[in-house]
């Protein structure tokens, strides 16, 4: 069975580890060390009303076991840090980790983020993505990882750009290169494609007309130079 590991049960955690549960991923990690605020509820849909207060790990498991108890579920209530990196990464095929990173507003990654991002890298993490900026930042290869920096706003009350500004990222995994006994110098992550979409008036994203999609499209090729990143895998 596929063994993925989830660092971080929040805003991407959340509806990731759900869908992997529901689609009946064997073994499923979750890192996580913060506890359940109630203005995490509108965005964190593992944890409830009833959660607030309790650590996230904790309303995690009980949510998932309710999605599908025939997944085993591994929960560690830490931060993944230098020190216990790869004594936890080690023993899963993807590593995904979600990140709460970055400058408001800013156009390129800062320096904390690129070196956050060239740890985890190294660390052994597949895919790498997170977001703070409220902008559309990098994303790329980085070594065997995939990075992206910044998704921009999804659901969101301002409906100018560049603060309109969103987009879905779909990753392309080969299966056999993620396998942990597998693992080499080349990315798990084969494909990335970038839909882009623009907020409305009323807070939703919307795909937007085809020259305002080529239009986007090139704006998040120009941030993904300016990250630093490749744009294949080796």
């Amino acid at each position: 069975a596929a063994r993925v590991l989830l660092v971080g049960a929040g805003g991407l955690g959340s509806p990731a580890a759900l869908y992997l549960a529901a689609a009946g991923v064997g073994h499923i990690g979750l890192v996580d060390f913060d506890v359940v605020d109630v203005t995490n509820l509108h965005r964190q849909i593992l944890h409830g009303t009833s959660d607030v207060g309790r650590p996230k790990i904790d309303s995690a498991r009980e949510r998932l076991a309710d999605v599908n108890p025939f997944v085993e579920l591994t929960t560690y209530s830490t931060a993944l840090t230098s020190q216990n990196a790869l004594g936890i990464i080690g023993k899963y095929d993807l590593v995904v980790v979600f990140l709460h990173w970055g400058l408001d507003y800013q156009a390129c990654p800062d320096q904390l983020s690129v070196q956050t991002a060239e740890a985890l890298e190294n660390a052994g993490a597949d895919i790498i993505v997170g977001g703070h900026s409220h902008r559309v930042n990098g994303a790329g290869w980085l070594g065997r990882s995939y990075v992206d920096y910044g998704f921009g706003n999804f659901v969101w009350w301002r409906s100018r750009e560049p603060d309109a500004r969103s987009g879905v990222l779909t990753l392309s995994i080969d299966v056999d290169a993620a396998r942990g006994t597998k693992r080499g110098t080349s990315s798990a992550v084969r494909k990335a494609a970038w839909t882009p979409m623009l907020i409305g008036s009323d807070g939703s994203p919307r795909e937007p007309d085809a020259t305002n999609s080529a239009r986007l499209l090139k704006l998040w090729k120009q941030a993904s130079a300016c990250a630093g990143l490749a744009t294949a895998p080796k």
